[in-house]
């Protein structure tokens, strides 16, 4: 008994249940449908039709789709019994029908499936659905009191839509056997999803004070009342269920504001109710606008069938609402929702008026309506929508600027207080504080009342909760906001390391190059002969404006700069008795301008090079080639010394190759030495 009890407690199970409710309910629908006889037919008033069975002549009131509709007890009996009347006749084989002067013979058939029409299947397909839908979220949920009144409302309309759909798709007529259940079944149907949609906002989404009370209340009174316009007592009539009709969704709405009083202080409650309550105004609305409300005021309803359709929209929403799917959209599907429906049916009721009031032909209406809605009920859309929608946000390039703000900030302190104020100008949240990183992404909580950022650099882990001063809730929309705001600020983060890395090793390939070139001069003209004392400062006074036209981000030309190299080489080989053969190309081959890297690197090169020659090389000539591409400057050294020691191809190469071999490296070029026998160095520097 226990696993048996298990076993019907899971929401697969209970789900079966529903569908197979549902199931049952439609071939029951279809059966009883397809009993009639097929005469293919149409009823006229005045048609005489006669069979073996007797005879019949059609009135007015024999066409009547929706016998609730007739005001008066004694012309629904009296349909009712025509009905009867009219069935018994049509039971015949064939029947003779008499029709202006014209006598016709037609043989009965089977009804079909195929042959049900689309009204028919209009109506079975949105009691499905209302079904179908709150079953399933009942049976997610069975314990839950709304869930349950939520599946007694779709029960109740399921059962008011498929009773309907047997017999306002009548062919000629049904026996009052089936009629007259049928027709009460869809009463008590208007009455069963009328009433528990009552109680369900009675205690959802908070529970209004002494609710119980008030559920038994209206229980009992539209109970009472509904039975007493099914039973015809004291003077009631069956196309009373009309009236009940309309005063359950007076009541529906009063609920509904009672529930918008209640849920004041509580942003993810009136979200819901924001929700639930437009589909059920909507879904409910149209069905008693296009239906109820004529019937009431002695106009032509819309056909039942179609006017069910309108439900669909309800339970739909209901369904999104109670589950939460979607619900951290409300706020933007719910004003959108209104607005477009509400655009939908002044273009219909436009339409309509054009075409039955003022007798202008279909296609200028339709023309005319359409540029109305355009005209003028769009501009005040968007106006309502701007009004509703009090959430400001930021554009792109607006968001961008306000991270690199905060991201530029001149300390940790400013910083802080920046990306505080980024967040209160995007979300506006009732609470903001810091606290332990929980992801490295942005953090949506369930219910969506708050929403957790990451650390992001120096700046600690942020909750904030209730956004727009607690008037809404974090959606989806809101998630991809605040990670595109991290992925502005990471980026900008980013960029601003990499320039703090630039400036700082800008900064000490200066002080390299101040301690390398001017250093190095200046102590040689400290411990030099006087007569080398002023080409000495020449020298420094040189590398000195070099290092400033770098600082400056000027650049020299190459001939430049190779003409004063090789002045340069040439009178430091001749100081310790060395020739310097220099090869240049054509002179336009090198007339580019280089910069500051390049041009440092160029003369540290060639001031290197002389350098390891006059001391380690014994040699008495240095040859220089230089050969310059559109993309590259090729050097090559060689002397006619002694060639480099083994240990430099072990890798020993000393202060001075290394900082050779790195200074090239950096700028993407190649260092290559080799004895060949003598020493000669190879070095290609990109020069683009």
């Amino acid at each position: 008994m226990k696993n048996n009890a298990q076993f019907f407690s899971t929401p697969y199970v209970r789900l079966a249940i529903v569908l197979l409710s549902g199931t049952i309910l439609t071939l029951t629908a279809i059966y009883l449908a397809c009993l009639e006889n097929n005469f293919s037919v149409t009823l006229q008033p005045g048609m005489v039709i006669t069979s073996s069975y007797g005879e019949f002549a059609v009135e007015e009131i024999d066409l009547a789709p929706e016998p609730g509709d007739i005001p008066k007890k004694f012309d629904y009996e009296h349909f009712l019994f025509r009905q009867d009347e009219l069935a018994k006749i049509l039971k015949a084989d064939k029947i003779i029908i008499s029709y202006k002067s014209t006598i016709s013979e037609h043989k009965a058939s089977v009804r079909t499936v195929a042959d049900l029409p689309a009204l028919f299947w209009t109506q079975v397909v949105v009691a499905l659905g209302g079904i179908f839908i709150s079953g399933w979220i009942w049976a997610l949920k069975p314990k839950s009191l709304p869930t349950l009144f939520f599946f007694l409302s779709g029960l109740g309309m399921g059962l008011s839509a498929m009773s309907s759909a047997v017999y306002t798709t009548r062919l000629m007529a049904l026996p009052i056997e089936f009629f007259k259940p049928l027709s009460l079944t869809n009463a008590w149907g208007a009455l069963s999803f009328g009433v528990p949609m009552i109680a369900l906002f009675l205690i959802y989404p908070r529970e209004i004070r002494r609710w119980k009370e008030l559920i038994t209340f209206e229980i009992l009174f539209f109970f009472t009342w509904g039975l007493a316009c099914t039973m015809q007592w004291w003077g009631f009539k069956v196309a009373d269920v009309t009236v009940i009709i309309l005063v359950m969704m007076v009541v529906i709405c009063v609920v509904i504001g009672a529930q918008f009083v209640v849920t004041k202080n509580d942003p993810k409650s009136r979200a819901i109710l924001l929700w639930l309550g437009l589909s059920v105004i909507i879904g409910t609305g149209l069905f008693v606008v296009f239906n109820t409300l004529r019937v009431l005021l002695g106009l032509k309803p819309l056909d039942q069938g179609y006017a069910f359709l309108s439900f669909l929209i309800l339970y739909v929403g209901i369904a999104f609402g109670l589950k939460q799917y979607r619900l951290f959209e409300v706020g933007d599907w719910a004003y959108r929702f209104l607005f477009y429906t509400s655009g939908t049916l002044i273009f219909v009721a436009l339409d309509a008026i054009l075409i039955f009031i003022l007798g202008i032909s279909r296609v200028p209406a339709l023309g005319l309506a359409l540029v109305a809605v355009s005209f003028t009920y769009l501009p005040l859309r968007d106006y309502f929508w701007r009004l509703f929608n009090r959430h400001k946000e930021l554009l792109p390039h607006e968001l961008l600027r306000e991270a690199l703000s905060v991201t530029l900030a001149p300390s940790a302190a400013v910083r802080l207080q920046r990306w505080e104020g980024l967040v209160k100008k995007l979300f506006d949240p009732l609470e903001m504080k810091y606290c332990e990183p929980i992801s490295k992404t942005v953090v949506l909580a369930p219910d969506g009342v708050a929403l957790t950022f990451p650390a992001i650099s120096d700046i600690p882990a942020l909750r904030i909760a209730y956004p727009w001063s607690g008037r809404s809730l974090f959606s989806l929309r809101a998630v991809e906001l605040a990670k595109q705001m991290i992925q502005f600020i990471e980026e900008a983060e980013s960029s601003r390391q990499a320039y703090d890395r630039g400036v700082v090793e800008e900064r000490l390939r200066i002080a390299q190059d101040l301690h390398d070139d001017v250093s190095a001069r200046l102590l040689t003209g400290l411990h030099g002969d006087n007569s080398d004392l002023r080409s000495t400062i020449q020298g420094a006074m040189t590398d000195i404006r070099s290092i400033v036209k770098g600082i400056a981000a000027e650049k020299v030309f190459l001939n430049d700069l190779l003409a004063d190299l090789r002045s340069e080489s040439h009178r430091r080989l001749l100081a310790v008795d060395m020739d310097l053969v220099w090869l240049l190309p054509e002179k336009n081959t090198y007339e580019f301008a280089v910069d500051y890297h390049l041009h440092k690197t160029l003369g540290s090169v060639i001031r290197e090079i002389v350098s390891n020659c006059i001391k380690h090389s014994n040699a008495k000539k240095l040859e220089v080639e230089i050969n310059v591409t559109t993309e590259q400057i090729h050097i090559t050294a060689s002397d006619n010394g002694q060639g480099f020691a083994e240990k430099v191809f072990q890798g020993h190469m000393g202060f001075g190759l290394n900082s050779l071999n790195k200074r090239v490296t950096d700028l993407g070029g190649t260092f290559e030495i080799k004895n060949t026998p003598h020493a000669c160095v190879i070095i290609v520097l990109p020069l683009l």
